[in-house]
C-alpha cells in the first residue's frame, strides 16, 4: 500500500511537471555575439516545493491513521483511528484547497509579468468554463455557442467605457444583464430542441455575434478591436506602486490578476453551491430525462431559460 501511494505521488509530482513546463518562458540576451537563454523557474520550483509538501503530509497522515493498533488496546484504539481518519479526510479536503488558495495567492510575489498574464487567462477561461458546465453540464443543454455571450459582456463593458468613460465596477452589473438577455433570448425558440439540433442552432448564434462584431467597424472596430480602455482601478491599486514592486507593467498584471482570482473564487463557489441546491437537481433531472422531470413536475422551460 505505501508503494502504491509513493508511486502515485511521484507521477503526480511528474504529471503537474509536464503540465505547467509550457508555461516556463525563455529568456534571450545577447552579449556581444554570444547569446545566453535564461530559464524562469522560480514559480515552478515554488509550486513543486508547495507540492511535494503536501504529499509528504499526506502520506505521513495516511501511516498514522493506517498503523495498526496493538491488540491490548485494540477497541479503544481502532474507535480513536476511526475518528482521526474520518476528521483527517475532512481537514485533508479543506487543507488542499487552503493549499491551491495559498499558492495562488502568492503566485505574484515569485514570478515576472509573463506569467502573471498567462496567469490571467487561464483563471479567465476557468471562469468560462464553470459557467458553460451550467448548461452542458448540469441542464445538459449542448450550447456551442456559449462564447457569444463573453463577447456581449467583454464588448459592453468596452464600449460603454471608451464612450461614455463609466468605471468598471458600474458597467458589470450592465454586462451581466446584456449576458442574460441574450441568453434569453438564444434560450426561448430552442425550448423544444435537444441533442444535435439544439447544438447547431447556439452554434449558429455564436456564429453570429462573431461576424457582427468583426464586421461592425464603426461600432466594435472591426478586427483591430476597440482601443483606448482603460484598466479597472480601485484605491488599493495606488499603494501596490510603493511596496513591494516598482515596475507600473507589474503593478497592472498583479492588479488584474487579483481581480480575475476574486472573481474565479466566487464563481466556483456559487457553482459548488447551486449544484447541491433544489435548482441544481432540477437541471440534473432535465439532463437525465426531460420528458420524466416534466411529468414530475419540473418547470422545464423556466429552468432551462434560467440555466442560459
Amino acid at each position: 500500500m505505501r508503494e502504491e501511494q509513493l508511486a502515485k505521488a511521484l507521477i503526480l509530482l511528474f504529471w503537474c511537471f509536464l503540465l505547467l513546463f509550457p508555461m516556463v518562458g525563455w529568456q534571450i540576451q545577447a552579449e556581444g555575439a554570444r547569446y545566453t537563454v535564461e530559464l524562469y523557474t522560480r514559480p515552478l520550483l515554488i509550486l513543486m516545493v508547495l507540492i511535494t509538501l503536501f504529499l509528504i503530509l499526506r502520506a505521513l497522515w495516511q501511516l498514522v491513521t493506517r498503523t495498526p493498533p496493538v491488540q491490548k488496546f485494540s477497541t479503544r484504539l481502532q474507535t480513536a483511528q476511526m475518528w482521526i481518519s474520518e476528521k483527517g479526510n475532512l481537514f485533508q479536503h479543506r487543507s488542499l484547497w487552503g493549499l491551491l488558495l495559498l499558492l495562488l495567492i502568492l503566485f505574484p510575489l515569485g514570478t515576472n509579468p509573463y506569467f502573471l498574464d498567462t496567469a490571467i487567462n487561464v483563471l479567465l477561461y476557468i471562469t468560462l468554463a464553470l459557467g458553460l458546465n451550467v448548461v452542458v453540464g448540469m441542464a445538459g443543454l449542448l450550447d456551442l455557442g456559449y462564447v457569444a455571450f463573453y463577447a456581449v459582456g467583454a464588448y459592453t463593458y468596452a464600449l460603454f467605457n471608451v464612450n461614455f468613460h463609466l468605471p468598471f465596477w458600474f458597467v458589470i452589473p450592465i454586462g451581466a444583464l446584456l449576458g442574460a438577455i441574450c441568453g434569453v433570448i438564444i434560450g426561448y425558440p430552442t425550448l423544444r430542441m435537444r441533442g444535435d439540433y439544439l447544438a447547431i442552432v447556439t452554434l449558429g448564434f455564436g456564429e453570429i455575434i462573431r461576424i457582427v462584431l468583426n464586421n461592425w467597424d464603426s461600432v466594435t472596430g472591426g478586427p483591430n478591436g476597440i482601443l483606448g480602455i482603460r484598466d479597472p482601478t480601485v484605491v488599493l491599486r495606488q499603494t501596490l506602486g510603493g511596496f513591494p514592486f516598482q515596475n507600473p507593467l507589474m503593478v497592472k498584471y498583479m492588479y488584474q490578476y487579483y481581480l480575475i482570482l476574486l472573481i474565479a473564487v466566487a464563481t466556483l463557489i456559487f457553482a459548488y453551491r447551486i449544484r447541491d441546491s433544489r435548482i441544481g437537481w432540477a437541471w440534473v433531472a432535465i439532463r437525465e430525462d426531460e420528458l420524466a422531470a416534466e411529468a414530475m413536475g419540473v418547470n422545464t422551460a423556466r429552468l432551462k431559460l434560467l440555466a442560459y
